[in-house]
């Protein structure tokens, strides 16, 4: 999320077939995402993430593959957890090959007890406040613009990659005086 600057319902949609990894002199240099839009008529649009998260991607997926799954483009990102090793006897259990993909709801709430067990953010004990600091899943898409805008990325290019609507007359004129 943090990579791509993906809302979290996107989680929903997400298979191993909306990865492609982009290569340049035989090295991986991103991947493109396609994403659905949950606020707008589940539509697909495109970002892309560093190789970094790529690779975390990519052997998520191997991981899955050893302990039994089959992996295909129709596999789910992310699925739910498995017991992976049979502790009487020490080898790898099967379970893994029959996954149940984690819903975006799942990783919603993963993540804010990360931000707990982190210590990153308390639990609110006053009543009358009612708002954290900063969003605990759209904080993410809040730094992906961030960074691209410190990148000095064109604003345009920012927005077809966060699926934000342009508004206005905002892209004639950008098209009209040729993106820079």
């Amino acid at each position: 999320m943090l990579s791509a600057g993906f809302r979290v319902g996107s989680w929903d949609f997400l298979q191993w077939k909306h990865i492609i990894p982009i290569e340049r002199d035989g090295m991986i240099v991103a991947a493109k995402i396609i994403l659905t839009n949950t606020k707008i008529n589940d539509t697909k649009y495109f970002s892309f993430i560093t190789p970094e998260a790529y690779d975390s991607l990519k052997i998520w997926m191997d991981f899955r593959k050893l302990h039994g799954e089959e992996i295909t483009g129709e596999s789910w990102l992310m699925r739910d957890t498995w017991q992976k090793i049979d502790r009487k006897h020490g080898h790898r259990i099967g379970l893994a090959k029959y996954p149940k993909k984690l819903k975006a709801i799942s990783i919603q709430n993963m993540i804010l007890e990360a931000w707990y067990l982190q210590g990153v953010r308390d639990r609110l004990l006053e009543p009358q406040i009612k708002r954290h600091e900063f969003k605990a899943n759209h904080s993410f898409r809040s730094f992906f613009e961030t960074k691209c805008q410190k990148a000095r990325m064109h604003h345009n290019f920012v927005k077809i990659l966060m699926d934000h609507s342009f508004g206005g007359s905002e892209l004639s004129q950008t098209y009209g005086t040729g993106i820079t």
